[in-house]
């Protein structure tokens, strides 16, 4: 067999498969995902489990399955929304 026709040299991973990704790093988190994504590595959070890590509104849900208790937040659109929340919020709650 020579270089030109050995098996591995047609695959896409010159040095084999990629097998762990990881850089610790927030700031990398959604480029690592989808580095693991495009390469089909299986060590850790892909493209569609970015939502859910990236965003606080997004986390409460696993937080409330795991029984973690999580504060509540609305979502303000416009001035009047935010205004009607807080007084509700603080007069119910003081």
């Amino acid at each position: 067999m020579t270089r030109s026709t050995a098996p591995w040299r047609s695959s896409p991973f010159k040095y084999g498969r990629i097998d762990w990704l990881e850089s610790n790093n927030e700031y990398w988190l959604e480029r690592d995902a989808a580095l693991r994504t495009d390469f089909h590595i299986t060590s850790g959070f892909q493209t569609e489990d970015m939502p859910r890590i990236k965003y606080k509104s997004k986390m409460k849900e696993y937080y409330q399955k795991a029984g973690i208790a999580t504060a509540r937040y609305h979502m303000v659109d416009d001035y009047e929304g935010c205004k009607g929340s807080s007084s509700t919020r603080w007069a119910t709650r003081w």
